[in-house]
């Protein structure tokens, strides 16, 4: 386990969105994240999201979920620009980070299957550029 590195590092802003309260997407940046939800996880189903984010320069975005036992979930974030790097991580409540992936297409996913309900943060980063991303938690059929 390591602690995120921007974080440790001091490289950037963090900047905290809820769910419940960040704008739905417009309409090129839905389009983006429809390819990949409509097309690798349209049997999933909608959990959280999805909302629509924009990241400045080395800016963090984080976002707190709570994942329950017994299920699985998707973690997606989709660049509108899919020429861009993007990171998605997740990290525990101490800052440690779980588990993470760099997409180099615009394009960041991660599975989770958590042993026990847990409170986590889901952190995106458009690594070096400014962004408009779309980011959704779907859960896997049962």
């Amino acid at each position: 386990m390591v602690v995120a590195p921007a974080l440790a590092a001091g490289c950037g802003s963090v900047q905290t969105y809820s769910f419940q309260t960040a704008p739905a997407p417009d309409r090129l940046p839905e389009l983006a994240f429809d390819e990949v939800r409509r097309g690798a996880y349209a049997d999933h189903r909608d959990l959280l999201g999805p909302v629509q984010i924009e990241l400045s320069h080395r800016e963090i975005a984080e976002f707190p979920v709570i994942l329950e036992q017994g299920h699985c979930y998707r973690l997606l974030a989709a660049a509108e620009e899919r020429t861009s790097e993007i990171r998605l991580a997740l990290l525990d409540e101490g800052f440690v980070e779980r588990m993470a992936e760099e997409g180099r297409k615009g394009v960041a996913t991660l599975y989770v299957c958590p042993e026990r309900t847990e409170n986590l943060l889901l952190n995106i980063d458009g690594v070096d550029s400014r962004l408009r991303v779309v980011v959704a938690v779907v859960q896997q059929p049962e």
